[in-house]
């Protein structure tokens, strides 16, 4: 239910490491020297980074992009005499400027092969001064960040002849593919209106992906498959991945075992009718398992290992469409858009999935007449169990349409959003749901399960048809006006009816549990 990677403004020149400021005071103002740093991994004692500097009251601030190598959830160390802030994709992770000298710490979510804006900044006193940055992960003892994932620019991909690099507005269209899992076959790096229209993609990696902010791009009758990248612990490719974007139209486009689309934050302009459009698409088994490295996938969910405790997550948390971050925007469109998912071939979370977002008052956003059939983990059919080395775990908390999900305050929690005329079939965790957020209404859809895999097997994670539920706890200014009407829901898990859960539902009129939803 939770957005993964957030890739950033592509950039044309690069070297490794950070670029560096180096201040003769402690308030980062009286600049003396720049320079690149391969990496953050200072010792200084008592004296400082140049003779132009004096050994106390001296400040230093390093910026550039953290590329991380794995699809893992990393933890950030600054050990550090004096004061230490880091902020990553501008959000203020560690902040210990007004803490005596010590070690902080901050997890983050990464994506292999995904750059994230970073800076730091660090001050010394008086005595001995000392800066390091450090991180880990399950993959990653640890260790200083090298000058192997540091940059001063995004580099720009690397050469790839099948495939299509735009850098000016147009209409293009052809066959474009990419066999390397880090690069993908399609980049938009142009603010002009895009669109590629009736066209094949394909590739290892991310099959489109834009590189700068205020994109303007319309995919029309474009079929993607994503291919098996082969290098173990990678999901296969997003149909598109547009980060920072203004306005975006996916039409008439057919996914094929891609890992769907994500669409991280909107910066557009409502007066210019800059908004988001998802509509008529047919999408076949959205899949974030992860390749095991020949030609195939992991089996398991998550893997956790008996000696040490470490986890290894066998899967990316991946939708068919997920808007993240996009507030107030108006005229957005979710619709007639066909998702098929079938157990065993895909690994989906929240089929559908709203993530701190939400429309306006006079215009929510409209999710209706979609038909989604299927939403499972790894194994839908298996239940936990242990071997020599391992216990496998396959807990699942996917679904059909998520709504509202994530948000703590009144500027990241999702609102006005409507759910209609929408049809959801074993979608395993739920049908519908809503867990965060106010004025989100799901009303008129037909929603139902047996609980039962095509060849009779119980799915063990079958829960609930729809959900109102404040996970959160949110207070009554963030969570309200949520409800639904006239729903057909018939659910079935593990043997009995499960049709809706709604203890924190405004309204629920007029729902009825009915075979007919099965029809």
């Amino acid at each position: 239910m939770f957005p993964t990677f957030e890739p950033l403004e592509g950039r044309v020149l690069f070297s490794a490491g950070l670029s560096a400021q180096y201040f003769d005071n402690a308030n980062l103002t009286k600049q003396k020297l720049t320079r690149i740093d391969p990496q953050i991994n200072f010792d200084w004692g008592t004296g400082s980074p140049s003779p132009s500097i004096s050994a106390d009251t001296f400040s230093a601030r390093w910026t550039g992009y953290v590329q991380a190598q794995y699809t893992e959830n990393y933890t950030l160390t600054t050990t550090s005499d004096d004061g230490v802030r880091v902020w990553v994709d501008g959000n203020l992770l560690i902040d210990r400027w007004n803490s005596p000298a010590g070690t902080g710490s901050a997890s983050i979510n990464f994506s292999a092969g995904s750059y994230h804006a970073l800076k730091v900044e660090y001050f010394e006193n008086t005595g001995t001064a000392k800066m390091q940055l450090q991180w880990s992960s399950a993959s990653t003892p640890v260790q200083a960040i090298s000058s192997d994932d540091l940059f001063t620019e995004i580099p720009s991909p690397p050469p790839n002849p099948n495939g299509l690099y735009v850098t000016k507005g147009g209409t293009y269209s052809g066959n474009w593919w990419s066999g390397d899992p880090k690069t993908p076959a399609v980049i938009i790096a142009t603010t002009d209106p895009v669109t590629i229209l009736n066209s094949t993609v394909q590739s290892r990696g991310e099959l489109i992906a834009t590189t700068v902010d205020h994109t303007n791009v319309t995919l029309d009758g474009v079929t993607g498959t994503a291919l098996n990248p082969n290098v173990a612990g990678q999901a296969p490719g997003r149909f598109l991945d547009d980060y920072r974007f203004n306005n975006l139209v996916v039409q008439n486009c057919t996914l094929n075992g891609t890992s769907g689309i994500v669409l991280d934050t909107y910066i557009g302009s409502p007066s210019a009718g800059n908004t988001i459009k998802i509509v008529n698409n047919t999408a076949t088994n959205i899949d974030g398992r992860h390749s095991d490295g020949n030609g195939g996938f992991v089996t398991y969910d998550t893997r956790v290992r008996k000696s040490d405790g470490f986890t290894d997550y066998g899967y990316d948390i991946v939708q068919f469409l997920q808007i993240a971050h996009s507030h107030n925007v108006p005229g957005i469109e979710v619709a007639g858009n066909h998702v098929m998912n079938q157990p065993g071939l895909s690994r989906v979370e929240d089929t559908i999935s709203i993530y701190q977002s939400g429309g306006t008052s006079s215009s929510p956003i409209r999710i209706h007449d979609n038909y989604i059939d299927g939403a499972y983990n790894v194994a839908p059919w298996q239940t936990n169990y242990s071997d020599a080395l391992y216990n496998y775990q396959f807990v699942y908390t996917g679904g059909g349409i998520m709504l509202g999900d994530g948000g703590n305050s009144s500027s990241t929690v999702p609102a006005y959003v409507n759910a209609y005329n929408n049809t959801v079939i074993d979608t395993t965790n739920y049908g519908l749901a809503i867990t965060s957020g106010h004025d989100l209404q799901i009303y008129a859809n037909k929603v139902s399960s047996t609980g039962l895999l095509p060849d009779g097997r119980t799915v063990v994670n079958q829960n609930v048809g729809i959900a109102i539920w404040n996970a959160n706890r949110e207070n009554k200014k963030l969570f309200f006006n949520d409800g639904g009407h006239d729903n057909q829901v018939y659910w079935y898990a593990n043997g009995i009816q499960n049709d809706w859960w709604v203890p924190d539902a405004t309204t629920w009129l007029n729902n009825v549990a009915s075979l007919a939803a099965l029809g």
